[in-house]
C-alpha cells in the first residue's frame, strides 16, 4: 500500500534542497526509489524505465490527485537523517541535485532492477543518457557506494 503521507515529507524534504518546482516534480521520484530501494522505505510504489529514469504511475497518480487531509501522517521510518546525509554528499559533488538524483537512481535501477542486467550498469547509463558525461556518472557512482552497501547483500 503506498503512503502519500510519507512522500510528501519527502517533498518537503527535497524542496529544501530543490528549489525548482519543475525540477521537484521528477526529482520526487527519483527521491521516493532512492528512499526505498536504498534506505529500504516501505512506500508501496512500484517502479519502471521511464524517459528519464525510475518513474512510478501509482506516485505520479498519487501526487496529481492532491486530496490529502490536513492531518497527514507518516507511520513509516523514513530514515531521514540519512537520506539528509545521501542528498548534502550529492550536493557536495558540485552536480545540480536534481540530476545527480537522475543519475542515482537511475544508476541504480541498472544495476539492480532490469532484466536483462546489462553487463556494466554505468556504460548503459551513458548509452541510455548521452547528456550525461563520464566524469559525472562516476562520482555520483562513488557517492552511491557508501550507500549500497546493504543493498548489494539484499540483491
Amino acid at each position: 500500500m503506498s503512503n502519500i503521507c510519507c512522500v510528501l515529507q519527502l517533498v518537503r524534504e527535497l524542496v529544501s534542497y530543490v528549489k525548482d518546482q519543475q525540477a521537484v516534480g521528477v526529482a520526487i521520484h527519483w527521491l521516493v526509489y532512492i528512499a526505498q530501494k536504498v534506505f529500504n522505505v516501505h512506500l508501496g510504489y512500484r517502479f519502471k524505465w521511464g524517459v528519464k529514469g525510475p518513474y512510478s504511475r501509482g506516485l505520479a497518480r498519487d501526487l496529481k490527485a492532491g486530496n490529502v487531509r490536513e492531518r497527514c501522517i507518516c507511520d513509516e521510518n523514513l530514515r531521514l537523517p540519512s537520506i539528509r546525509e545521501f542528498l548534502e554528499d550529492l550536493r557536495s559533488t558540485g552536480i545540480r541535485l536534481d540530476k545527480a538524483l537522475e543519475i542515482a537512481a537511475s544508476y541504480i535501477m541498472l544495476r539492480y532492477d532490469v532484466y536483462p542486467k546489462p553487463p556494466d550498469p554505468l556504460e548503459e547509463l551513458l548509452k541510455k543518457k548521452p547528456y550525461i558525461t563520464l566524469r559525472e556518472a562516476q562520482v555520483i557512482a562513488r557517492v552511491l557506494n557508501k550507500y549500497l552497501v546493504g543493498l548489494r547483500e539484499r540483491a
